[in-house]
């Protein structure tokens, strides 16, 4: 009977690297089975057990399991299942590895055994379309019925890459578990918690009926196991390496299943095929796949797509993503940041996710703040300080640094600098600083045509927000400025005035003031009436989809309400509707006001901790439309500066000055200059208090010892905005700091003051791949056995 052996006992006993290396791959091989889902009709192959070659002890084993009426096939494979107990029962230089694997492939291939596919959101919608149990798991005839007619999942175990497929092979070493958790959200409008039905696979299959059996043959002979796991982690020195690489790329997958909408899937994959040296062509060659990209990825569903993506090395999938991304060919707005939301896994030590923006692919690190230790070593390898030259010239850079040493000047200048002006000053102080940053974050630095971009890509690469957000009246104060300076010159001597200089700047600037008002009043609109509680995304505007439903609601309010101010708010908006749609809805406003009680959230609705008494949160959306839920001076101000800038545009009969200045008759340029005036003020207000989208970023943070944190945001203006942490809001999840904000100054609550803010989430291929989520339930009646039915 052998005794159990710790780790380093079974290191002197099994010394030789081929050894080591052969269990490690078995090991590896064992995960695609030993995760799967079968059905209760599965059968052990010929070709999955006859490569399996047993130990004197797995012998031993396996006759025993025999003697037990287990059948000889599954009795081999469930040696192989265990593979080791006191002494390993499989052993690992006889068994052919190579058969094993295709016996499995071509299992995986024929979904005879099953992963389900988590990329992306397909389970998630199917699971939304059916009946929920009142559990944590799928039985085995709920399973399969989810899983019908859906395609294989995408696991990858070292280099070996299972899917639609079967098993491949990748460029890459990566651990991408399969996965038998499907994410679904609950009917309770307070919880954003993703849950996750686990799947089961069938108990009743004999493989898995038989499974005890052994289990209780091998404990006969010693309750405890040898230390197998631990033996082979300490000697796999490789895979400490991955696990400690903070530019790991195993979040890439989800990455590319969650952010990307099938059509950019193919742009990525038609760009590997193209630009991997023949590489990639060369493996699918043996899938019959051949000819040009665009007609190999033709007909591919998104299983097939991400399996052959992840055939190509990390770095060949980050420089694909960059450079559509960089070319325009994937499209990703400005604000918008691109994670994954499904399968947002925190992997390794650093808790690394990928993200990308319209600077391409980065691995934040959500576990630790590894941006500035990034920066640290980015430093040093722009100017390796072995080498006397590059201590010289850094030295020199850092001149006005007080520490002695350079090593502690470098920490100091670090420290002292805002991230962006330390990239930009040492960045950009020599060309090899660029190229050494563009290989070691992988940069594509021929896509980049400016310093600021450079900046930027360096900034994001590392893990930094990038502060250069865009002014979105940047361009409509610029032809202000133009037309006033024109406009005033000419007053000053009449006769040289250039009245087609005039009419040709008139025609830009009322394009960018319609804009303004138009965005402004559906923003607004949809801030103030919505019911953000109830949303998909709480908080979150979306242009393409609530700016149409804000004038909807305007358009109703007026046919259902006399009005003093008859206008036409049918798209495309006048000039003229819009000097007079804040009045509108100013209007809306009150008579919302009058009808308080009637809009009042049903209890029902609360979140359960929002019914007890408890003085620590509190619940801000006690109405269906926010603005009932704003302190009462909140309401005023807001009235009044909705009234003051339409009475401010349509006092300066802004829409007439526009259309006299479309015809060729003389302009009145007094008249011009009091619109230009009052245009200027009320664009002023609005900003000012919040009804445009000036995007606020955070620039600092500050924590005291007591936990109190204090975050200042800041706008391209230089105006600013605090939050404070803990706030009694917390529950509420008003949106992050880390993200571009949209702060409503004259939008407050009070017993605490709390300033509304949102986000902004721009029409893109990705927003339309998660436009209406999340899903959720509703409940109802236990006598059906079921928790929850489905609404949508």
């Amino acid at each position: 009977m052998a005794l159990p052996l710790n780790a380093q006992e079974l290191a002197e006993k099994y010394p030789a690297p081929e050894f080591r290396a052969a269990l490690r791959r078995l090991r590896r091989i064992h995960v695609f089975l030993e995760k799967t889902i079968i059905p209760k009709s599965y059968r052990v192959s010929t070709e999955l057990h006859t490569p399996i070659k047993l130990t004197p002890y797995g012998e031993r084993v396996f006759q025993a399991l025999t003697r037990k009426q287990v059948p000889y096939p599954e009795a081999r494979l469930l040696c192989f299942l265990e593979m080791w107990h006191t002494e390993l029962l499989v052993d690992p230089l006889e068994t052919d590895a190579d058969a094993l694997t295709s016996a499995i492939s071509k299992e995986i291939e024929q979904k005879k055994i099953r992963f389900p596919f988590t990329h992306g959101r397909l389970l998630y919608d199917r699971l939304a379309d059916r009946e929920r149990p009142d559990r944590n798991y799928l039985p085995e005839a709920e399973t399969w019925a989810l899983l019908q007619d859906t395609p294989q999942g995408i696991a990858q175990i070292g280099t070996m890459v299972a899917g639609p497929y079967g098993i491949l092979k990748s460029k890459e070493v990566r651990t991408l578990q399969p996965d038998r958790r499907v994410a679904y959200h609950c009917s309770d409008l307070s919880c954003n918690d993703l849950h996750r039905y686990y799947l089961l696979t069938s108990t009743e299959a004999e493989i898995n009926e038989n499974r005890s059996k052994i289990s209780k043959e091998m404990e006969r002979e010693s309750k405890e196991a040898s230390k197998w796991a631990e033996f082979l982690a300490n000697t796999n020195k490789d895979a400490d390496s991955l696990i400690y690489d903070d530019m790991n790329g195993d979040p890439l997958p989800f990455l590319i299943g969650d952010t990307l909408d099938l059509d950019e899937q193919k742009l990525l994959l038609g760009w590997l095929f193209d630009n991997t040296a023949g590489e990639l062509r060369e493996t699918v060659r043996g899938l019959g796949m051949q000819g040009k990209a665009q007609s190999m990825c033709g007909l591919l569903g998104s299983a097939e797509v991400i399996q052959l993506i992840c055939l190509a090395s990390n770095k060949q999938i980050i420089a694909g993503l960059d450079t559509l991304v960089l070319k325009g060919t994937i499209k990703i707005p400005e604000n918008e940041t691109r994670a994954p939301v499904l399968n947002a896994f925190a992997i390794g030590p650093y808790g690394l996710c990928g993200e990308l923006n319209r600077y391409g692919v980065r691995l934040r690190a959500r576990s630790l703040n590894a941006a500035p230790l990034r920066l640290r070593r980015l430093v040093g390898q722009m100017y390796p300080l072995d080498s006397e030259p590059d201590r010289q010239e850094l030295d020199w850079q850092l001149r006005e640094e007080t520490a002695e040493r350079l090593e502690a000047k470098i920490d100091q200048y670090l420290r002292r600098q805002t991230p962006r002006e330390a990239v930009s000053t040492l960045l950009l102080a020599r060309r090899s600083n660029v190229v050494v940053a563009t290989e070691k974050l992988q940069i594509q630095q021929d896509l980049l045509t400016t310093d600021e971009d450079r900046i930027n890509s360096t900034l994001w690469k590392l893990g930094y927000s990038i502060s250069d957000s865009l002014d979105p009246h940047a361009q409509f104060w610029r032809y202000h400025e133009a037309i006033d300076q024109t406009c005033r010159q000419s007053m000053l001597n009449p006769p040289s005035a250039d009245m087609e200089e005039i009419r040709e700047r008139s025609v830009n600037y009322f394009v960018a003031l319609e804009e303004i008002l138009r965005d402004s009043l559906t923003y607004t609109t949809w801030a103030l009436t919505s019911d953000h509680y109830a949303s998909d995304r709480r908080l979150v505007f979306r242009p393409h989809i609530h700016a149409t439903a804000a004038l909807e609601g305007l358009r109703s309010f007026l046919s259902q309400h006399e009005s003093d101010h008859p206008i036409d708010l049918t798209e495309p908006v006048n000039l003229y509707a819009l000097t007079r749609g804040f009045r509108v809805l100013a209007d809306h406003l009150s008579h919302l006001s009058s009808e308080e009680d009637i809009h009042r959230r049903p209890e029902g609705d609360l979140p359960g901790w929002a019914k007890v008494r408890q003085g620590l949160q509190v619940f801000p959306f006690l109405h269906t439309h926010l603005f009932l839920d704003l302190a009462p001076e909140s309401r005023e101000k807001i009235l009044s500066d909705l009234k003051e800038i339409s009475r401010a545009l349509v006092a300066a009969e802004v829409s007439d000055v526009r259309n006299s200045l479309l015809h060729p008759r003389p302009a009145d340029l007094n008249r011009l200059r009091g619109a230009l005036d009052s245009i200027e003020g009320a664009v002023r207000l609005i900003q000012r208090s919040g009804y445009s989208r000036q995007v606020f970023r955070r620039i600092k943070r500050e924590v005291d010892e007591s936990g109190r944190a204090t975050s200042l945001l800041a706008n391209t203006y230089g105006e600013t905005a605090f939050l404070h942490s803990p706030s009694h809001f917390e529950w509420a999840e008003f949106p992050a700091t880390k993200r571009g904000l949209h702060f409503m100054t004259a939008a407050f609550m009070s017993d605490p003051p709390e300033t509304l803010r949102f986000e902004t989430n721009s029409p893109s291929a990705y927003s339309k791949l998660w436009e209406n989520y999340p899903r959720r339930p509703q409940k109802v009646e236990a006598s059906s056995g079921l928790a929850y039915s489905v609404t949508r």
